[in-house]
C-alpha cells in the first residue's frame, strides 16, 4: 500500500509539473510575440524619425538660406 501511495503521489507531481510547463511555454510564446510586435513598431518609428529628421534638415537649409538673403541689401542699393 505504501508503494501505491508513493506512485500516486509521483504521478500527481508529474501531472502538476506538466501543467506548469505547458503554462510556462504558453507564456513564453506570448512574450515572444509581444517582443516581435514591439521590435516591428520600434523599427517603424526609427525609420519615421529618420525621415522627419531629413525633412527638418531640408526645411532648416531652406529657411537658413532665405534668412541670409533677406538680411542682405538688394543689389540696386
Amino acid at each position: 500500500m505504501a508503494d501505491s501511495n508513493i506512485i500516486q503521489q509521483l504521478q500527481h507531481d508529474i501531472e502538476e509539473l506538466q501543467a506548469r510547463l505547458a503554462y510556462q511555454e504558453d507564456t513564453l510564446q506570448q512574450l515572444d510575440h509581444t517582443i516581435a510586435d514591439q521590435d516591428k513598431t520600434i523599427r517603424s518609428l526609427v525609420a519615421q524619425l529618420a525621415r522627419w529628421e531629413a525633412r527638418l534638415d531640408e526645411i532648416s537649409d531652406t529657411v537658413g538660406s532665405n534668412d541670409l538673403s533677406a538680411s542682405e541689401p538688394p543689389p540696386h542699393y
